[in-house]
């Protein structure tokens, strides 16, 4: 193995931009790499939950969720829905 000391200036400086070169290819290559996994194996749904009415009902029918829960939470689903409709009536089933 080379010791820093048997080099010359020259060779020294030029295993040294060499060494820095590697090193700069390889966390180019890792940055690479990892963007692509994200993107390809990335969630595709979006950051927020999404829920469905029936979800809802379901969830009130075992009780996981108050009647005024499910009014509240399917006023606000239908109220991104009907634009300028007020408010949404309610639903006991």
């Amino acid at each position: 193995m080379l010791s820093a000391a048997s080099m010359s200036g020259p060779e020294f400086w030029r295993a040294a931009i060499f060494a820095a070169a590697g090193i700069v290819g390889l966390g180019l290559g890792w940055w690479i790499f990892r963007r692509w996994w994200r993107r390809r194996y990335a969630d595709p749904e979006p950051s927020g939950e999404v829920w469905t009415l029936q979800q809802l009902r379901d969830l009130k029918v075992k009780g996981q969720i108050t009647d005024a829960e499910f009014a509240r939470l399917k006023a606000a689903m239908l109220g991104g829905v009907k634009r300028g409709d007020g408010a949404a009536s309610t639903e006991s089933g």
